[in-house]
């Protein structure tokens, strides 16, 4: 999966903060925080969508610059429910999960997320689990999610290194296993560096 050009995103979201910036209140335009980043918010292009509680959930990833996991009303509104980048949303057995999380420079966390709609309220997220990284390649095989997590670096002789990748499956909205990792073929870029 390639990641969308960050440059995309803020340009958008930069000019409709510069936009908001220097409007008058009195023109109707919004001057709410929540108004303003639902703009931003159905700019900013998906990465993941799902259709679930009656709207999308969106997700994007744009890496060390950040993420989330948005909901889009039938209407057009929307509002952030998760303020991490997604790896990737799916409706599973036990409920519908957002798989989020950011590996970059020192930082390699991940998480898995329950959302639910109560009856006249907004989408919300559980943590269900921490993940030992940030997932990169995930795949949904039947009930089960299969995760390629950048792990360390393997060094060479020659000074070079090589990143090892850990993987687990998420067989139930509790039980992660590891697994050995196939490596990928040459020509499919897994994970990034």
């Amino acid at each position: 999966m390639r990641r969308n050009d960050p440059g995309n995103w803020f340009a958008g979201a930069l000019a409709v903060m510069a936009f908001t910036a220097c409007s008058r209140p009195d023109h109707g335009l919004p001057t709410d925080r929540e108004q303003i980043h639902a703009q931003i918010v159905r700019r900013v292009k998906a990465v993941h969508a799902l259709e679930a509680f009656g709207g999308t959930i969106a997700g994007t990833n744009q890496g060390e610059f950040g993420g989330e996991v948005a909901f889009r009303e039938s209407n057009g509104t929307a509002y952030t429910v998760i303020d991490d980048n997604s790896v990737g949303s799916f409706e599973m057995p036990y409920g519908v999960i957002a798989v989020t999380g950011l590996a970059h420079l020192g930082i390699n966390r991940g998480a898995v997320h329950l959302l639910s709609r109560p009856k006249g309220a907004r989408v919300t997220a559980r943590l269900l689990l921490e993940l030992p990284g940030a997932p990169c390649d995930v795949l949904r095989v039947d009930d089960r999610l299969m995760m390629r997590i950048p792990a360390d670096f393997i060094r060479h002789e020659d000074g070079s290194a090589t990143r090892r990748f850990d993987c687990y499956v998420l067989e139930s909205a509790k039980k992660l296993t590891r697994y050995e990792c196939p490596d990928p073929p040459a020509d499919v870029e897994a994970c990034f560096s």
